[in-house]
């Protein structure tokens, strides 16, 4: 007689714990990281700005991008938020400026930030964002390269200026993967 309740209990809690399986919701499954990149960094010197004692009104470099060989980045970016951290011990103001060049160079995306003069025990520091949103600029996902430029925005003599134009870059990716 006390079989016939466990038995009973039993039945009640399998069948009401199983259902059908739905063997195709991995098909409609996403996965939304986000991941983070260092971009480059760089320390620049006051002299760089004089070689062979020559002032130069800005100076650039080239940067390889590889974000985008990656395929799952490439086909699954929805949006890219871009940090440029910068302390400037420098008595000097600049405009930074970053290209995201395709393979040919033609200019995809760009933005500029003014960075104000500092002092090394009063550095200017600041961390300028930049969003791309795909949707609105789809070849965003062609960039092969970074150009980054300092302008000179004063005639201040840095090339034995203490301190150093400190810049960090790196960027969130923001992914869906199905």
């Amino acid at each position: 007689m006390k079989k016939f309740p466990v038995l009973f209990l039993t039945i009640w809690f399998l069948s009401g714990c199983s259902s059908k399986l739905d063997w195709h919701q991995t098909e409609d499954f996403e996965a939304h990281p986000v991941l983070t990149m260092d971009l480059f960094h760089t320390e620049i010197r006051g002299d760089r700005f004089y070689p062979n004692g020559v002032p130069l009104t800005e100076i650039h470099d080239t940067i390889p991008f590889k974000a985008f060989k990656e395929k799952h980045v490439k086909d699954g970016l929805q949006k890219m938020v871009y940090y440029f951290h910068v302390k400037n011990e420098l008595p000097a103001s600049f405009k930074g400026t970053i290209e995201f060049l395709k393979g040919d160079n033609q200019v995809v995306s760009s933005f500029e930030a003014i960075i104000q003069p500092g002092t090394p025990q009063n550095p200017y520091a600041h961390e300028f964002r930049y969003t791309i949103i795909k949707n609105n600029t789809p070849e965003i996902v062609l960039t092969e390269n970074l150009v980054v430029s300092f302008q000179r925005l004063d005639n201040n003599d840095i090339s034995g200026a203490p301190g150093l134009l400190k810049v960090r870059s790196k960027g969130d990716f923001y992914v869906v993967i199905q």
